[in-house]
């Protein structure tokens, strides 16, 4: 039996801890650019979690101006999740 080395990152350990399934088509298959709907459903997981954040009212919010993301897990535009943010709680309002 053959072993392979595995060269880990930090991104890597990252990913596979979010997803193992995304780590394997990241890594082991070098499928960048697979999409699956696991994969789907993980990302809307993470958008879900930003329009839950807009729909706070109280509490404290701090920017970290040096914090630099190793992935970048929402793939749409931040004027998109504002604006689809905004439209919610608009009509959550009604």
């Amino acid at each position: 039996m053959t072993r392979t080395a595995i060269r880990l990152s930090y991104s890597s350990i990252s990913t596979f801890e979010l997803c193992p399934l995304q780590y394997k088509f990241r890594y082991i298959d070098r499928e960048e650019g697979v999409r699956t709907p696991a994969l789907g459903f993980g990302e809307s997981l993470h958008e879900e979690a930003f329009y839950d954040m807009v729909k706070l009212r109280t509490g404290d919010f701090e920017l970290d101006p040096n914090f630099r993301p190793t992935e970048q897990v929402i793939r749409v535009s931040p004027e998109s999740l504002l604006l689809e943010g905004m439209r919610r709680l608009d009509e959550s309002g009604r």
